[in-house]
């Protein structure tokens, strides 16, 4: 799958036996910019949008524990050369894959069953590089499987799209875009 720079999703290997199975979700050496400063488990009912938002200077590892999520991506960093693209990433317990979404890259997590998700993100949490958008901001332009998410009261209040362009703008200098390949 053809993602933003430095997004990725990296498959899983899940051990099975009688009693259930286990994931290797999260080694240091295979994300070295993800140093694991924080790990947060979230449960989230059906029809949870968590989001959307983008971070100027962390980059979150996801992990979906149970249940399924879509996971709506659009690239906002100016020297990106997909600036503006928009992505839809299907995530499922069943298939174990971690989803590193790298600072600038916006996000939106939809639940469309009751899931729970492991976030490990190279920072701890600072709700000052945390960037809101309303999910449904015509010029965020994801193209949402549904019409109305449960929302979280911040998300609801998010502002329109061009006012997170303005607040993410101190940061796009300090945006590393990998080399293709």
């Amino acid at each position: 799958m053809n993602l933003p720079p430095g997004t990725r999703l990296r498959s899983l290997t899940a051990h099975g036996d009688r009693r259930g199975w286990l994931v290797e979700a999260f080694r240091a050496e295979w994300e070295p910019d993800v140093a694991g400063a924080q790990v947060n488990v979230s449960s989230s009912a059906p029809g949870v949008l968590r989001g959307s938002h983008v971070h100027g200077r962390h980059t979150d590892y996801f992990v979906l524990a149970s249940g399924a999520a879509t996971v709506g991506l659009k690239d906002l960093r100016r020297a990106s050369p997909a600036f503006g693209r928009t992505w839809l990433v299907g995530l499922e317990a069943q298939r174990p894959e971690a989803l590193i979404v790298p600072a600038g890259v916006l996000h939106g997590l939809y639940f469309p069953v009751q899931s729970l998700l492991v976030s490990i993100e190279s920072e701890t949490y600072d709700p000052t590089e945390e960037i809101r958008c309303r999910w449904d901001d015509p010029q965020l332009a994801i193209p949402w499987p549904f019409r109305d998410p449960i929302l979280s009261d911040n998300d609801r209040r998010a502002g329109a799209f061009a006012e997170a362009m303005r607040a993410l703008e101190p940061w796009q200098a300090s945006f590393r875009i990998p080399a293709p390949g």
